[in-house]
């Protein structure tokens, strides 16, 4: 249950039991419930390699694992069944992602819209899984710098300014400079870089 996930944070627990059984070999295996407890290196390499998750296996449990002799088809439960115990899921492992590439995006984010330090996430105050659930809010809204780079867009957009910029863009029958994206700056200023070039050199554009 997810009320479950808000207890434990509550409770400052952070590992998870994993009740498992192979072919007739059952044990309780005490996982790491933060894949930031590894550190944000570690973090960012696991979520490129969902196979590395048995690290977050604590020392006390890796015998109990090797007991259960798992063979291949036994990891991808083991793993579904940490993912379930911490309250992730692979859309909250995406949303950790893009926290991790858009690090100042979501720290200002954060900071301005929630008055959340984004060092706790690093430090054990913010659990990657409330992480992913702010992340996953942010992403959903134009208005937010991680939402805007979701969407490719250069600025962050209110609902107000959008539905002004698309009325404005059906009057003029082309997109409004609001909605420029990332690619399309870049590529003004190539033109622009060229341009001044040429002018350089004395030649007319």
């Amino acid at each position: 249950m997810v009320w479950s996930h808000f207890l434990r944070e509550i409770d400052g627990r952070t590992t998870v039991d994993l009740e498992v059984s192979f072919r007739g070999r059952s044990a309780t295996l005490t996982a790491h419930a933060d894949p930031m407890v590894l550190g944000p290196e570690w973090l960012s390499a696991f979520l490129k390699d969902r196979s590395g998750f048995k690290k977050l296996i604590v020392p006390d449990s890796v015998f109990d694992l090797a007991m259960l002799m798992p063979r291949g088809p036994d990891w991808p439960v083991l793993y579904q069944a940490w993912l379930e115990a911490a309250g992730l899921n692979e859309d909250k492992l995406l949303y950790l992602d893009v926290a991790l590439n858009n690090l100042e995006a979501f720290e200002a984010d954060l900071l301005r819209i929630h008055q959340l330090d984004v060092r706790g996430w690093f430090t054990g105050g913010l659990s990657s899984r409330r992480v992913a659930v702010l992340v996953g809010d942010l992403a959903k809204r134009p208005e937010t710098l991680i939402g805007a780079e979701l969407k490719k867009i250069v600025n962050p957009l209110t609902f107000g300014e959008i539905m002004l910029a698309t009325s404005v863009a059906a009057v003029d029958g082309k997109a409004h400079p609001v909605f420029m994206t990332h690619e399309q700056r870049d590529l003004e200023r190539l033109e622009r870089e060229s341009i001044a070039r040429i002018q350089a050199r004395g030649l007319s554009a």
